[in-house]
């Protein structure tokens, strides 16, 4: 992952915490272990949070096979912080700024579509 958006990544997880924390949701980060960013927990119920930043105006993301399986089968939510700014370079370089879009709950089938973008090929012959 590039270090800027790392950056912007970074900066919406945590935006995205402070929202769900406001909410009286317990949060801890889970993106490292798992296929989903956030695992909220509240009166005994987890929510799965995928989080988003981007530098665009957030109409389009792009999502992992395993993202949408997870929004698919698991109660979830869909925080993109979109219309980032990013000012400086290298070590330098600062995230501000963002718009939050939140979907709580997520229903992936409903809020929006999926556009395959690509695909895995395998040989049936291992190419020989």
């Amino acid at each position: 992952m590039r270090q800027r958006e790392k950056q912007s990544r970074g900066n919406a997880e945590e935006r995205a915490i402070e929202y769900f924390t406001g909410l009286g949701y317990t949060v801890i980060r889970v993106g490292d272990t798992e296929s989903y960013d956030l695992k909220c927990s509240k009166n005994g119920e987890t929510l799965r949070v995928e989080v988003k930043g981007t530098q665009t105006e957030g109409t389009a993301i792009i999502l992992t096979a395993n993202e949408v399986e997870s929004a698919r089968n698991s109660r979830s939510a869909l925080f993109i912080l979109h219309s980032v700014k990013l000012s400086g370079g290298g070590k330098k370089r600062k995230v501000s700024g963002g718009i939050a879009n939140i979907l709580n709950p997520w229903h992936i089938g409903q809020d929006g579509s999926l556009k395959t973008i690509s695909f895995i090929y395998r040989l049936s012959n291992n190419g020989e």
